[in-house]
């Protein structure tokens, strides 16, 4: 488990709020939210201070202890590789066309703004950067198995509440499977409105795909897509 895991976990563990922590820590709030999303880390003495208070062990440079590890959730087997985090320089050229592809109607477009975050657009593209058109409606998206493509997630900041990192969440279709849900990535944004995700599926799936706002104060904003991957041959053409 990483430093922003254990933090998360061992503050919510024992009932705390990023408030309550920050308080104890003489930080902002907002510091505590980074450290939780991967944005930024704790100096050697906030480590130190957070060990002492939250009762966990963080890995060190000098080779401290390790933090404990929590039990791994259920894998189905295209989990393996299905989902990795991109860095922001890594396929800088394709975001470019993707952004410019899928934002360039709305550049002229003065988006509201409300007090909390909203998701304002998801799309996908396929490696060379071409907008793919996976509904195929009942807001099932459906791709090849065997192709990579890009989603792409568009954001609003709140005028009270800001994003601090973007998730994604998959669940087995079925309400039967709920309790194997999985995060399956999540990518600190800094000042950015976008995420962007590769996403592979090497077999046959069919998933419920939650895109969650990790906002500000422990909240989260999220929006739900049906994801199913098929043969291309049977994959039939977008109504």
């Amino acid at each position: 488990m990483n430093i922003a895991d254990t933090i998360r976990q061992s503050r919510e563990a024992r009932g705390l709020t990023q408030e309550d922590l920050a308080e104890r820590l003489e930080v902002s709030r907002q510091a505590v939210s980074k450290w939780e999303v991967g944005a930024s880390v704790p100096t050697p003495e906030n480590l130190k201070t957070l060990s002492e208070i939250l009762e966990v062990a963080f890995e060190t440079e000098e080779g401290g202890e390790a933090p404990p590890s929590a039990p791994k959730p259920p894998f189905w087997n295209w989990k393996r590789t299905a989902l990795l985090v991109l860095g922001v320089l890594v396929v800088s050229a394709l975001f470019s066309i993707a952004m410019w592809t899928a934002l360039k109607p709305e550049k002229n477009v003065d988006m509201p703004r409300h007090a909390e975050p909203y998701v304002t657009g998801v799309y996908f593209f396929n490696e060379d950067g071409t907008p793919l058109e996976p509904d195929r409606g009942d807001n099932w998206q459906a791709f090849a198995v065997g192709r990579r493509v890009y989603l792409l997630v568009s954001f609003q900041q709140g005028t009270e509440t800001g994003v601090q990192g973007v998730s994604l969440f998959a669940t087995p279709t079925g309400t039967e499977v709920y309790d194997q849900r999985e995060q399956l990535a999540l990518q600190a944004v800094y000042d950015r409105t976008f995420a962007l995700f590769p996403l592979d599926f090497p077999e046959e799936t069919m998933i419920h795909l939650d895109v969650t706002l990790e906002c500000d104060l422990d909240q989260r904003v999220t929006e739900t897509l049906n994801v199913i991957a098929v043969p291309e041959e049977d994959l039939l053409p977008a109504p």
